[in-house]
């Protein structure tokens, strides 16, 4: 990944004069692909506590964690994020040795007063923007500004004039069904996951409305960055730059408000899953205004732009055509059958991040799921699945993933996913002859590989020189063929058959050496093999 050529870059090469500003790279990566940047990547104004760096939680909210059943110094780290409410609200940590009154932004006192108040980040990037569109009009070479507003991210901080939009008796709580999570893949649903410890967190609070002023926070941050997204707009027009720009506007994940008891992004439901899309152009051949209801991926936007723009082919190692596909002949017409693109969309979930606390939780690798028009399926690392038809449940309630009716349904929505899952970048080989049941892979110390083979035993192991790895199985006896699928980075090691995980260890492999699969004693017999450097 980190050799091949984002966006950013491309646009660079092709003559563009390439601008950014916000939260576009999430660790302010590849700056050398901007002419300028303006405003950094920053959540603020927080409280200052002394404790926590600049991002300390709101002391008038101290109460919220009396209840709190975790003993986490991770979920302590975070307790900036679960805190929310009107910037008038001064806080006050100048009782504790180090904590500061008032809020403080880019390390510098942030201040609010009944005249005025500085400015937010967002609205930061809203005047660096303006001042590169009134830079822009002026110029011939083309140019590309990259706006990463960070509202609604957390802290959820707004001014008050934001919650006043949203009287707290008028809060919708988004509906709740006792036991939603019986039939809901297990791994999927452990509630020590940090989304349910949050939900958990702001409905028992001593304070029965917290949940509700929570959602009142986080719709007031959502309306004071549909203002943002509305100033850059106006801005864009105003300086004569609106009617030859092409304009994007999209999210990179959504987010639960409760529904499954679940307050977080990183869930494969709907919630989570779906993001806004729209997409603007000066071209007349696009439809302007219209809806579509086609599937798509955010990975779809890199070779859209690309087709849209005439930015030539993308360079990447190994001649790695871009994922994705041009959404160019569904923005001339919604409804059109000509786009290349799959039926469904694919999202993919790490099986361990710092939602779990550091933790393994459940199968330790990626689970999918695709949406298409009507469906999501959903396909764990360790074999559990999902179904939900959304023509009659939009709230993803019931899981049909083991309905007899809907069984060939199923089966191409997982057809589908494994297609995409699988990737590019795939190459056949001949593997060498198996000598007594033992077929070698060879030396790599970061390898994918899949095949079919066929044994008349029950297990196999593998292994890495003369160091045995571990055993596996069952297999479907011989004559049957098997798929099989491993992963090898570093000293992890990974095996799936017949497309459930069989074998995870983070520390299977302790030095380089052969890697080889083999047979106690009987036949080994493989075909079909395919691997990919990592």
């Amino acid at each position: 990944m980190s050799a091949c050529v984002p966006l950013t870059a491309q646009l660079k090469k092709k003559g563009y004069r390439v601008f950014g500003t916000g939260k576009v790279y999430h660790r302010n990566d590849h700056q050398q692909d901007f002419e300028d940047f303006g405003v950094p990547t920053n959540y603020g104004p927080h409280p200052v506590d002394g404790i926590v760096k600049y991002m300390g939680h709101h002391p008038a909210q101290d109460h919220g964690f009396e209840r709190l059943q975790v003993s986490s110094s991770h979920w302590n780290f975070l307790k900036w994020e679960q805190t929310f409410g009107p910037l008038e609200h001064i806080p006050d940590w100048s009782h504790l040795p180090k904590g500061k009154k008032g809020w403080t932004l880019y390390g510098r006192p942030w201040n609010i007063a009944a005249h005025g108040r500085d400015p937010l980040p967002d609205e930061d990037c809203v005047s660096y923007a303006e001042g590169i569109f009134r830079q822009q009009h002026q110029q011939e070479q083309p140019f590309a500004l990259f706006c990463g507003f960070v509202r609604s991210h957390t802290p959820l901080y707004a001014p008050q004039s934001y919650f006043d939009r949203f009287p707290l008796d008028g809060i919708q709580v988004p509906p709740q069904r006792e036991q939603d999570l019986e039939d809901c893949a297990q791994v999927l649903s452990q509630t020590d996951h940090y989304g349910f410890l949050r939900y958990q967190f702001l409905k028992h609070n001593r304070d029965q409305q917290w949940y509700k002023k929570w959602l009142q926070a986080y719709l007031a941050c959502v309306s004071f960055v549909d203002d943002q997204v509305g100033a850059l707009m106006l801005a864009l027009e105003k300086n004569g730059c609106a009617e030859n720009t092409m304009v994007v506007f999209t999210s990179d994940h959504g987010f639960h408000m409760g529904e499954k008891g679940f307050l977080y992004k990183q869930s494969l439901w709907e919630p989570s899953t779906r993001v806004p899309l729209l997409i603007r152009g000066p071209w007349s051949r696009w439809s302007h205004g219209e809806r579509c209801d086609q599937a798509v991926s955010l990975v779809d936007l890199y070779p859209t732009i690309v087709e849209a723009l005439n930015l030539g082919a993308v360079q990447n190692p190994e001649q790695r055509a871009l994922d994705g596909h041009s959404l160019l002949p569904l923005l001339e017409d919604p409804k059109s059958l000509a786009w290349a693109g799959p039926k469904v969309a694919l999202t993919v979930q790490s099986g361990i991040d710092h939602t779990m606390d550091g933790k393994f939780v459940g199968a330790p690798d990626h689970h999918f799921s695709v949406r298409s028009k009507r469906y999501r399926y959903t396909l764990c690392s360790n074999g559990e699945e999902e179904l939900y038809d959304h023509a009659k449940d939009e709230g993803e309630h019931n899981n049909l993933a083991d309905s007899p009716e809907h069984k060939s349904i199923k089966a191409e929505l997982r057809a589908e996913l494994i297609r995409l899952r699988r990737g590019k970048g795939w190459l056949s080989a001949e593997l060498g002859p198996i000598a007594k049941g033992c077929v070698e892979l060879g030396h790599h110390d970061a390898l994918e590989f899949q095949m079919d083979l066929r044994v008349d035993v029950a297990q196999l192991k593998f292994s890495c020189g003369s160091e045995l790895i571990g055993r596996f199985g069952p297999l479907e006896p011989f004559p049957e063929w098997n798929h099989l699928r491993a992963r090898r980075d570093g000293q992890r090691v990974e095996f799936w058959l017949n497309g459930e995980l069989r074998f995870s260890c983070d520390d299977a492999v302790s030095s380089p050496g052969l890697l080889s699969l083999a047979v106690d004693e009987g036949r080994l017999e493989t075909q079909s093999f395919e691997y990919r450097k990592l």
